[in-house]
């Protein structure tokens, strides 16, 4: 489930609303997701792509604290 992970750090650190469609999110074309919740926060959440990527190649990844 990287990108219920990655909405999970996103929230917690006050970024994205605390109401975002989880499903929405899920059923989103790559491009998109990335678009909208890795790029925009490369500055102010280092390594979120990155273990975002990780996750994804089913790779172990570092944990990116919230």
């Amino acid at each position: 489930m990287p990108r219920h992970y990655v909405l999970k750090v996103l929230k917690e650190k006050g970024l994205v609303k605390k109401d975002v469609d989880f499903y929405g999110t899920v059923s989103q074309i790559e491009k998109t997701f990335a678009k909208r919740f890795l790029d925009p926060y490369k500055e102010s959440v280092p390594g979120l792509a990155d273990s975002y990527a990780a996750a994804c190649a089913c790779q172990d990844s570092p944990i990116i604290q919230p």
